[in-house]
């Protein structure tokens, strides 16, 4: 069973998602309901919940904030509301979903495996941290990529570029060829060779014999060989330089 709590202030709200996580998600196990962001913090520290559908606009503190009170989160977010605004500020926190109110049954459910997939993938890579679910593609020098309907092969050298699309990523090949895949940046970075592949910036990863000019302006840009200009934060300049073996004068 998969160990799911709601943070919710609404009661109609959480009767509502209560009664479609039992008829929806029978593998999803309702372990309690907090109505702020105070209590939620506390319940999640008394059942250690899988998933926590959390509202936005609660009493008190907003619900964005509830992420911060756990330095090493062990559980993944949907969050539930009824405002698109917040929708860039969920997924900088890599929630695996958002959920728009009124909210609908199936897409909760589709939620609700979006998020049981994310959790059992990562439980099982920190059981067993090299069997395969970063699989060990150094000696293949190729990237293994899962998407919506399976896995894509490429070779590193096919990549130029790899950019954050919320908890998926999309990757920006030669021939401008684009492959969403249905995992984060984070996998992508651990997957890659760090003497092949650089990230400048929280939302990109670049191939780093497709930089083509650095250039100082408008806070530092790396432009690449296909015409795309990527933004390189200042404690990353001297990491570069080193890779593209170059002296910083």
């Amino acid at each position: 069973m998969i160990k799911v709590i709601i943070v919710e202030d609404e009661p109609k709200s959480q009767k509502l998602i209560a009664a479609f996580l039992e008829e929806y998600n029978p593998e999803a196990e309702l372990c309690g309901v907090a109505g702020n962001v105070q209590d939620a913090v506390k319940l999640i520290h008394k059942v250690s919940p899988d998933i926590v559908l959390l509202d936005v606009g609660l009493p008190g503190l907003n619900g964005l904030l509830l992420p911060g009170f756990f330095e090493n989160r062990d559980f993944e977010i949907i969050f539930i509301t009824g405002n698109k605004e917040y929708a860039v500020n969920a997924f900088e926190l890599s929630a695996a979903d958002y959920l728009l109110k009124p909210i609908d049954p199936e897409r909760l459910k589709i939620a609700i495996h979006k998020a049981t997939a994310i959790r059992r993938s990562k439980l099982a890579e920190s059981l067993h941290p090299h069997s395969g679910e970063i699989p060990a593609q150094d000696s293949f020098s190729r990237l293994i990529v899962p998407n919506t309907e399976g896995y894509i092969f490429i070779d590193w050298d096919d990549i130029i570029l790899i950019k954050a699309e919320g908890t998926y990523s999309n990757i920006i090949l030669s021939g401008k060829e684009k492959v969403m895949a249905t995992k984060n940046l984070g996998y992508f970075e651990a997957a890659l060779p760090k003497n092949l592949f650089f990230k400048p910036h929280r939302s990109y990863i670049v191939h780093i014999r497709k930089i083509k000019s650095y250039n100082r302006q408008d806070g530092g840009q790396i432009l690449l060989n296909n015409g795309h200009s990527i933004p390189i934060v200042r404690n990353k300049l001297e990491e570069l330089l080193t890779l593209l073996q170059i002296k910083h004068e």
